[in-house]
């Protein structure tokens, strides 16, 4: 019963967020109706999800994502990790908790969960700690990398997971 009342207050929860979306998209739209589009972004976004039973209750292009931090959070034991979607859409840059020093715990995971590839350390980083953080700097994927006494940027590719280049950074 309490995991009905939890999907239940759930629903509720995201209805109660499209009502508030709905609300500022009219008033938006409204205000300056020559120039915002904003109703027509609401009517092809959210009236359809807005009756749950029939359709999913959460959108398919984040289901993916919800359902693959779900599994990377019971692989990591409930520890932190780092999560940065791909710009294409297409998967993510994981970084999981740093477990054995010189092994990588940075990997590129697809969006229906496979492993394309893990960013594999240059050797001469060998003797570094582990991966600890993942974001972009401008239009290029960044892995940042703890070295003794300094962190190393990498610069990666996202399709094949090798280091492009790589920099000091603070």
């Amino acid at each position: 019963m309490d995991n009905d009342m939890a999907i239940f207050s759930l629903r509720a929860t995201i209805f109660e967020l499209r009502l508030q979306v709905k609300r500022r998209a009219l008033a938006r739209m409204t205000e300056s109706p020559q120039t915002d589009n904003a109703g027509a972004i609401y009517e092809a976004t959210f009236c359809s999800a807005m009756q749950p039973d029939q359709t999913p209750l959460l959108p398919a292009a984040n289901n993916w994502e919800h359902q693959l931090r779900e599994a990377l959070h019971a692989e990591a034991g409930g520890r932190e990790f780092i999560f940065t979607k791909l710009a294409d859409g297409s998967g993510a840059l994981v970084v999981m908790p740093m477990n054995q020093p010189a092994r990588s715990n940075a990997r590129i995971v697809d969006s229906n969960g496979k492993i394309r590839c893990t960013i594999e350390i240059p050797p001469e980083y060998a003797t570094g700690v582990g991966f600890y953080d993942a974001y972009y700097v401008g239009s290029e994927l960044t892995a940042v990398f703890i070295m003794n006494n300094r962190d190393v940027a990498f610069v990666i590719d996202e399709q094949t997971g090798q280091v492009v280049r790589s920099y000091e950074t603070k």
